[in-house]
């Protein structure tokens, strides 16, 4: 396993991370805000992980190509979790009030 992941980890690193940018400053670019680049930042990277495991496991039928889409998804774990935390720092919290009337 840990020679998979010298050898896929740097890849899917980079894949990763481009994803997570190109998600956020394509929303920044179609003016949503800072939160709402974050969460499409998050999410486009997110969705590789079961998209790659879903094809190499399904459509293609290896269940060797699984392990890249696998190392991708621990990847992409620790770099939301990384986009989170700094979401939560650099962006002011908006407290948003509901009213509702019986």
């Amino acid at each position: 396993m840990v020679e998979f992941f010298q050898l896929a980890g740097p890849v899917a690193l980079t894949l990763n991370l481009a994803t997570l940018l190109l998600g956020y400053y394509g929303a920044r670019v179609l003016r949503l805000s800072k939160q709402q680049s974050t969460t499409v930042s998050i999410e486009s990277g997110i969705q590789r992980g079961t998209l790659g495991t879903t094809v190499a496991a399904t459509l293609i039928g290896n269940p060797v190509m699984t392990i890249s889409a696998a190392i991708y998804s621990l990847i992409m774990f620790a770099t939301a979790a990384g986009s989170i935390y700094l979401g939560q720092r650099t962006i002011p919290q908006v407290e948003e009030t509901v009213s509702v009337e019986a």
